[in-house]
């Protein structure tokens, strides 16, 4: 159950920097995963950006 919650947190927490993202960069309309790590590090979703590795699976379906 905890780990339930833990994905639901994050899942938060990575809506919540590409929001972010969005909204300061309105001329885009989407972007790859590799440019938005850095900002999702910055907030602490990942503690590092490593290549190959896809980050995101463990939170979306893709």
């Amino acid at each position: 159950m905890d780990n339930n919650n833990n994905k639901k947190d994050t899942v938060t927490q990575i809506n919540e920097v590409i929001e972010s993202y969005f909204s300061t960069n309105t001329d885009k309309d989407w972007i790859p995963a590799k440019d938005i790590m850095p900002d999702l590090i910055k907030a602490g979703v990942f503690t590092k950006d490593q290549k190959k590795v896809y980050h995101f699976e463990k939170y979306y379906v893709l």
